[in-house]
This record gives structure tokens, C-alpha cells and sequence, in this order.
């Protein structure tokens, strides 16, 4: 029964005295039982202490009994120590859990600071930097003051207007700037007549701290009433300042829980850090002054719900949130998905050619021989090349000229006399070759030989061969080996079709001497007596070229 004030945290606490300040009753007993974890220690720091002198103390006492050695301090404040204990430009100290409740005043407000003689750490706690629940480390400058400091209701903590001092102190905390609203939402909105018979709704819309008009005011005043807050992206949540109806009207929330969300789907009720039970906030206590609630620890979240639970004459607000940007991290998922992704495709591809290898190239054991769908593209050995005889003939009439409907396939220069290479073009029919019989090659892809059409008549002009001397025993068409030579581009200034030189043979287009009724195939063209070449109308004059290609135009 002699048991005061008592808060034991998880790492720290406050211990006093039934009616301190005050004395405590005669014939009252009070015991404590503190024991660390193991590995650690504890550390006793006495704020304030009176006994009452008597023999053997008879009168009072205070008695501790410790299992281990006393160990010294370790920077824990007492509750009861104020700003002028301390000298120093910047200091640091430990506050303990349990200090909001004290004895002692104090004067400020986080945003110009407190007066020097305000109690330490209850101030923290007003400033929401530390939590009364915990306690813990605190960073404080002594400042210069200033003339006039405020007074403002913070984590449930009242502080005082107070004058100038000797020195301010300023609390270091990080991330409270007020962050932007996206919107507000309402489980209701109230609509008034007012005395001028105008109708005036109380909308979500005018929830801003700072708008103007009336402020958001449920229509009904029931425990279902609430306000959700938008701030457009997830953002790093450190605390919310409320304010009630403001004006002739008089209502403002008492009390309130607040509930988060990061996607507006799964909520999260806030707990307190201590006992994990659902928080609720102190209020306002008339609807003209702002109240500030630190949330400590801070959440991350875009949807914060306002849930009032005790308010005045009806539910009604003005609200701010507290906080800033969540930090930039890189994660790692990404680039673990990016390289799932790649191996994949990678499996796919590696799948897809080898399938296309099996469908086009699948080996068939014959003879020790390799044969398959794709020999038509492997380089043929010199004993499965096939000899075709070349016959040239030259007719009377182009009119009457054979059209052969496959081109013949390309012959092996510096081969033998009439070795074939393998060709994309279709076989005559005599060569055993048969057309499947189907539409097209979608019908049965893979399974059947494909050749090209033949390319459309156009007009060409033939490279110069080198003709074998004729056969002195006469005879038909003769077979012989085309060779193909590449040479500079024309150089001459003349035409030479019955000269020697082997360049005089490319100076221009080659001629042939095919006649049709006493008039030449092909025009010839002039040179003229100056030795300049006339402008020919069927020829135009070979383009010098980096290759050792010719080129020639169409006719005009």
C-alpha cells in the first residue's frame, strides 16, 4: 500500500513513493523486485529522496538488496532532472520509461523549444522523441532562448506559457516536416442549414489543417464515424496533429485509434510499443487548439483511417500528417526476377534449336552413310556429285528459244567437265523426282524437299565465255565448262571485238552475233571518228565501282 508512481519498461523505469511529491503514509510498505537479463546489469539513479532522520532508521528507510556488485552509472537520467543541471553546449542522456506522470512542469513546444528549467524528460516526451512506454536515448543543444515560450498539448503531456530563460532547449528529432494530401474520405458528411437558411456541408474536402470554412463534421455522431487520409504514395508516417470544428460551433474528437494501410485493403491497427494493445490517442480538449501525437515507433503506409472514439457535441476535424519520404532501397527482387526472366528464355531458345535441329537434321543410320533432311545444305563430297551435261545451242530466232522452267544448277569451278553442285532448284523429271502431292508447304512441313521458283524473264546481259575451239570433226551441241571471270570496269575508248587482248574482251558489254533476218539482236554501239564514243540508246555507259563487279542500267 505504500506503492506510488511505478513504471517498469523493458529496458528501463520509474520507481516512487505513494503521494509524491508529497510524503507518504504512515505505516505503508512498498517493495520492488527488479532482475536483468542475463548479461546485463542494473543501474539505480535516485532523482529525489528525503527520510525522515530517526535511530536506526525506525522512522523510514529505504533498503536494497543486490546479488551482484553495484556497477556505476551509464548516462540514465532520473525523471525528476531538469535542463539546468546540464552545461554543456550539446548533451546526451537516457531517459527512463515512466516519466510523463512526475511532478514538475515544463514550458514550449517542439518547434522553438522549451525553457532550461522545464524537467528533461518529460520535455522528450512532449516532443515526441522518445515514448513514455520505453524511454530512451535523448540529444539535446542549449540555445540561446527566447522571449516568449508557448504552451501546446503533445503525447499527452500540457506545457506551460513561460517567459524568457537563461538558455532554450532544443530537441534533435529527424523526419517531421508535414507531408501533402492526396485526398480525404469520409464515412459521412454533415450537412447544416444555417441561420440565413443556406445549406452548408461539413465535407471531408476542408479536413486540411490549414483550409478555410468549416471543418469535416460526421453526419452522425457513432462509433462508425471516420476519416481516411490519402497521402498519394507510401510515405514514412511519424506522427498527426488534430484540431476540432473551430468558430461558433463547438466540436473536436476527444479521443481516437488509428488504423494504416499500404494498399487499402489489409488494415493494421497501431499498438502501443510496450504492452501490444490497441493505442488510443489523446485528443483535443476544446476545438480552437492543435494537439500533436507522435507515433513511435513511425509506420510506413499511404492510407491512414481516423477512427474517433470519445468527442464533443458531435465528431468533427482538422488533421495533419507528420513524416517524410521512405528511404530509396534497392531491392533485390527485381533483379532476381530480371535473371529468372533471362534463364528462361534462354531454356526456351536452347529447347526451340535444338527441337528445329532434330525436325531439320535428323540422322538416319544407311550404309554408313549420313543422310537427313538438311544434307542439301552440308558440303557434298567429290563422289556424290552428279555430272550434267552443259549443251549450248544457238538459235536462229530468240522467239524460238527453249525455256527451261528450273535454272540450271551452278557448276564447280575448277571441277570436272559437268559436276554439279547441290541445288535449291527443282530436278527435271527424269531424274526420278516427283511432286508431292499437296497444296502448299504448310501441308506437311519438313517432310518433302522444297525448291525455288524460277525468276521472271528480265533482260540480262551475259558475261564473256571462253570459247573451246571448235570441234574440227563438226558434229551437234558440244559440251564444254563454264568459267566465270571478273575483270576492271571498261577503260577503252574504242569497241575491239576481234582483238587478242583478254582486256579488250571486258571494255563493254559483250557481244554476241546472233542474227534474225539479217538484223543484229543486240545494237552495237559506235565510236565515233574523234575516237569519243556516242551516247548509246540501248547501253548506258558501266559505272566505276569500288567492287570488281559491273553494273548496267536497263534501257531507257
Amino acid at each position: 500500500e505504500g506503492c506510488g508512481h511505478t513504471v517498469q519498461g523493458s529496458s528501463s523505469g520509474t520507481l516512487a513513493s505513494r503521494n509524491f511529491p508529497g510524503t507518504y503514509p504512515n505505516d505503508t510498505q512498498c517493495e520492488w523486485r527488479l532482475q536483468a537479463p542475463q548479461g546485463t546489469r542494473l543501474t539505480l539513479v535516485f532523482g529525489d529522496f528525503d527520510l525522515e532522520y530517526s535511530k536506526h532508521c525506525t522512522a523510514g528507510s529505504l533498503t536494497i538488496l543486490l546479488t551482484e556488485e553495484p556497477a556505476s552509472s551509464t548516462g540514465l537520467t532520473s525523471c525528476m532532472e531538469r535542463g539546468t543541471y546540464r552545461t554543456a553546449p550539446q548533451f546526451s542522456a537516457l531517459c527512463p520509461a515512466g516519466c510523463r506522470n512526475v511532478s514538475g512542469d515544463i514550458w514550449g513546444e517542439f518547434s522553438q523549444g522549451y525553457r532550461d528549467t522545464s524537467v528533461l524528460c518529460k520535455a522528450a516526451i512532449h516532443a515526441g522523441v522518445i515514448s513514455d512506454e520505453r524511454g530512451g536515448p535523448i540529444k539535446v543543444s542549449r540555445e540561446r532562448s527566447i522571449t516568449l515560450y508557448e504552451a501546446s498539448l503533445a503525447n499527452g503531456v500540457l506545457s506551460k506559457t513561460g517567459p524568457l530563460s537563461e538558455k532554450r532547449l532544443v530537441f534533435h528529432k529527424e523526419c517531421t516536416g508535414a507531408l501533402p494530401v492526396s485526398s480525404f474520405n469520409a464515412s459521412s458528411s454533415w450537412e447544416e442549414v444555417d441561420r440565413l437558411g443556406r445549406h452548408v456541408l461539413w465535407s471531408p474536402g476542408n479536413a486540411d489543417l490549414h483550409s478555410q470554412g468549416p471543418a469535416w463534421a460526421a453526419g452522425s455522431s457513432e462509433q462508425s464515424a471516420s476519416l481516411e487520409v490519402d497521402l498519394g504514395e507510401r510515405r514514412n508516417i511519424t506522427g498527426i496533429i488534430t484540431k476540432g470544428s473551430a468558430g461558433r460551433n463547438n466540436f473536436y474528437v476527444k479521443s481516437y485509434k488509428i488504423l494504416y494501410s499500404k494498399d487499402r485493403k489489409l488494415w493494421k491497427v497501431y499498438k502501443s510499443a510496450s504492452s501490444k494493445e490497441e493505442k488510443v490517442f489523446e485528443g483535443n480538449t476544446d476545438n480552437e487548439q492543435e494537439v500533436r501525437n507522435d507515433f513511435i515507433p513511425p509506420i510506413v503506409a499511404r492510407y491512414i483511417l481516423i477512427q474517433p472514439q470519445t468527442w464533443y457535441n458531435r465528431v468533427s476535424l482538422r488533421v495533419s500528417v507528420l513524416g517524410c519520404a521512405t528511404p530509396r532501397i534497392r531491392s533485390l527482387r527485381p533483379v532476381a526476377s530480371n535473371l529468372v526472366v533471362i534463364l528462361a528464355v534462354v531454356g526456351l531458345l536452347v529447347v526451340c534449336v535444338l527441337v528445329l535441329v532434330l525436325c531439320l537434321c535428323r540422322k538416319k543410320s544407311s550404309g554408313g552413310k549420313m543422310q537427313g533432311c538438311c544434307r542439301g545444305n552440308l558440303p557434298l563430297s567429290e563422289s556424290e556429285l552428279i555430272s550434267y551435261p552443259v549443251e549450248r545451242v544457238i538459235p536462229g530466232d530468240l522467239s524460238k528459244v527453249p525455256l527451261t522452267d528450273y535454272a540450271e544448277p551452278d557448276l564447280i569451278a575448277g571441277g570436272k567437265a559437268g559436276q554439279k553442285t547441290g541445288s535449291t532448284f527443282r530436278p527435271a523429271t527424269d531424274e526420278g523426282y516427283t511432286i508431292p502431292l499437296i497444296l502448299n508447304h504448310y501441308d506437311v512441313p519438313g517432310q518433302f524437299h522444297e525448291y525455288a521458283e524460277p525468276l521472271p524473264a528480265e533482260p540480262e546481259y551475259a558475261t564473256p565465255f571462253t570459247e573451246p575451239p571448235p570441234d574440227p570433226g563438226g558434229g551437234g551441241a558440244k559440251k564444254n565448262i563454264c568459267v566465270v571471270k571478273v575483270v576492271p570496269p571498261c577503260q577503252g575508248t574504242g569497241l575491239n571485238i576481234t582483238g587478242s587482248s583478254q582486256l579488250a574482251r571486258y571494255d563493254c558489254p559483250a557481244q554476241r552475233s546472233l542474227f534474225t533476218e539479217g538484223n543484229p539482236l543486240y545494237n552495237i554501239p559506235q565510236t565515233a571518228a574523234d575516237g569519243a564514243r556516242k551516247a548509246s540508246v540501248v547501253y548506258a555507259e558501266p559505272q566505276a565501282r569500288d567492287s570488281l563487279n559491273h553494273m548496267y542500267h536497263e534501257p531507257l
